[in-house]
């Protein structure tokens, strides 16, 4: 069924705003997938805090529009074919990694093109690059041993000088008393 200009409008205007408040948007094409396929996606998906929304392309083109940033008509170029955009609300590279698995596991019904990451075009090989870092909490996690680690060997010699002086009287006690 056609949709209205208003309609139409309105769905832009979503689109620009769930683009704008997303950490970044992937795009992908996803010729010939099943509704099943698509139905456990977005349940893995929405796991990590994303979304997946199949979108117009004339919609989506009149709403990268809205959005601020540099790189609109590469953005538009991606705007090719049957469409959905990945929403990453929250980790960017866990978004990425089921991202890219599900590409792998659908092999030519579904392909990542690029997308929007900060309001800059990102291509496939950038979502790759994403995908392949460390989640958010391992991140900082490593942050937090690299910053604690210098205290701990710092503790570990001011706590062994007592401990050897202790262990010293110890001995010399030890020797006195034979």
């Amino acid at each position: 069924m056609a949709k209205s200009k208003e309609q139409k409008l309105e769905m832009g205007k979503d689109i620009t705003k769930r683009m704008v408040a997303a950490s970044a948007s992937i795009v992908a094409e996803y010729r010939g997938l099943s509704a099943e396929d698509l139905a456990s996606f977005r349940k893995d998906l929405r796991k990590v805090g994303c979304e997946f929304r199949v979108v117009k392309n004339r919609v989506a083109k009149f709403a990268i529009d809205d959005v601020e940033g540099e790189d609109r008509d590469k953005i538009k170029s991606l705007l090719k074919g049957p469409l959905g955009v990945v929403y990453v609300n929250e980790d960017v590279a866990q978004g990425a990694k089921h991202v890219i698995k599900f590409s792998k596991e659908k092999k030519g019904v579904f392909n990542v093109t690029g997308g929007v990451m900060d309001g800059q075009f990102i291509s496939l090989e950038d979502v790759q690059r994403i995908a392949a870092l460390p989640s958010k909490d391992t991140m900082m996690a490593s942050i937090v041993g690299s910053l604690v680690a210098p205290h701990r060997g710092i503790l570990g010699v001011l706590s062994g000088v007592p401990a050897k002086l202790v262990r010293t009287i110890a001995a010399i006690r030890d020797t006195k008393s034979e």
